[in-house]
């Protein structure tokens, strides 16, 4: 693997976990914290 392609996936990476950190803020703590089942949890 190339460095160009490591930093390029963490670069993805990085900017992914930022957007799901900007969703769940968006949602409030009642609906980001609420149960959503097992399918969503690794056992």
């Amino acid at each position: 693997m190339s460095i160009e392609m490591t930093r390029g996936l963490y670069d993805y990476h990085r900017w992914a976990n930022g957007r799901l950190i900007e969703v769940a803020t968006a949602l409030g703590e009642d609906l980001a914290s609420r149960d959503v089942g097992q399918q969503f949890s690794d056992p």
